[in-house]
């Protein structure tokens, strides 16, 4: 027998539903509804659309569908899974742990829940040591509820060991979370220990620049810890996918892997041109030999460590000349594009409310620009960084 679709009327790919009201048979399955979340009753709480693309998820990242939850952006996903920790369960313990290495968005919302009083955030210093994430750990007597962190980092690219961070969350009885935007398809936190994924689908899932959404995804097993908290919050606010989100993000579902190893080429072939070049003070890249994360590039990511990298022109005249005058990519805050190349200085967009004592602790300096590569091919790559090299050229 030929293999048979999971879909309605045998499609083979999923179809597009575009009710966000469902109408029940009884009183009773309403009232399941309501208790339990299933049948499908109202499009804020849920909708057809979000079903293709969380089992997608789901066994991309070896868990199971009900422990998916599709948001409107990356930041709405991150705001639910920081909302969620401050439920009955957890208020005696709500503190959260994070790297300081984030994209610029997240240390805003940290900040301000930190400013409302909605949470008590513990920044782990000297954070490539391994021991400073077991210092942290106990600097009270009860451990956080959450440790959170992004590898690769935006926009340094910086690496994480997941595998060794996660061995010393749960000895100390606490969660690990990764948000790994810039690295899916190439790593999957929750195989190395972690306990949840946070993923912007607007980025390197939806490869488009056409459709905002994000993603938390959590082990079976921390979904029965937070998962009711979630499920709540998720419906009681609204966080949920577009059907227009969830649609273009299943489109590319099948050459996500492929496309993230080339975004990998690209990005690795720029680096070393990069660094080869007498104006660029420093490329930050995982794969590059001469990176301090190399070695655990070449362990955690062994396929590429993603299509985004950034380097220091040493002052910002320079950065500000190299973005303006470039003709090969946009000046825009945005990444994971497959078809278009992208510039931007961090210090002016996503990390522009940072003091100057947190930048520099993180590396972002007044002269870096964050570069995302695109899919173009090796000649159509070669031009771009032709025009990368013509205009540093300028700056020496």
């Amino acid at each position: 027998m030929p293999k048979l679709s999971s879909y309605p009327y045998g499609s083979i790919n999923p179809p597009r539903d575009q009710s966000i009201v469902y109408a029940s048979s009884s009183v009773e399955e309403v009232m399941r509804g309501m208790e339990e979340g299933d049948p499908l009753l109202y499009g804020r709480w849920d909708h057809a659309n979000t079903s293709p693309l969380k089992e997608w998820l789901a066994e991309l990242e070896g868990t199971t569908k009900n422990a998916v939850w599709l948001t409107n952006s990356g930041m709405a996903a991150i705001d639910l899974l920081f909302r969620a920790i401050r439920s009955s369960k957890f208020r005696s313990r709500e503190r959260i742990v994070a790297s300081p290495y984030l994209y610029g968005g997240t240390w805003k919302l940290l900040k301000y829940m930190q400013r409302e009083g909605l949470s008590i955030i513990s920044w782990v210093k000297n954070t490539f040591e391994i021991e400073s994430w077991e210092k942290v750990m106990c600097e009270r007597s009860l451990s956080p509820a959450l440790v959170f962190l992004e590898s690769p980092s935006n926009p340094t690219a910086e690496l994480f060991d997941i595998r060794g961070i996660a061995e010393i969350v749960h000895r100390h009885g606490s969660r690990l979370v990764v948000d790994n935007t810039i690295g899916v398809g190439l790593v999957s936190p929750l195989q190395l220990g972690a306990d949840g994924v946070l993923y912007s689908v607007s980025k390197a899932i939806n490869r488009k620049s056409s459709h905002l959404g994000g993603a938390l995804v959590l082990t079976p097993e921390y979904r029965d810890v937070l998962g009711e908290s979630l499920d709540e919050l998720f419906k009681l606010v609204g966080y949920i996918m577009s059907s227009e989100s969830a649609c273009a993000a299943m489109s590319g579902r099948t050459t996500l892997k492929d496309d993230m190893r080339k975004f990998s080429h690209n990005a690795t072939r720029l680096a070393h041109a990069l660094l080869s070049h007498e104006a660029v003070q420093r490329v930050c890249y995982p794969s590059l030999p001469s990176s301090s994360h190399h070695l655990l590039a070449k362990r955690q990511m062994p396929e590429g460590a993603g299509g985004l990298l950034s380097f220091d022109l040493g002052s910002f005249e320079k950065a500000v000349r190299f973005v303006e005058e470039q003709e090969a990519a946009y000046l825009a805050v945005h990444l994971g594009d497959v078809n278009n190349d992208f510039v931007t200085l961090p210090i002016t967009a996503s990390h522009s409310d940072l003091s100057e004592a947190e930048l520099l602790d993180i590396g972002i300096t007044p002269g870096l620009v964050r570069v995302s590569v695109s899919l173009k091919d090796t000649v159509a790559f070669s031009a771009v960084i032709a025009e990368y090299m013509r205009v540093l050229d300028t700056l020496v």
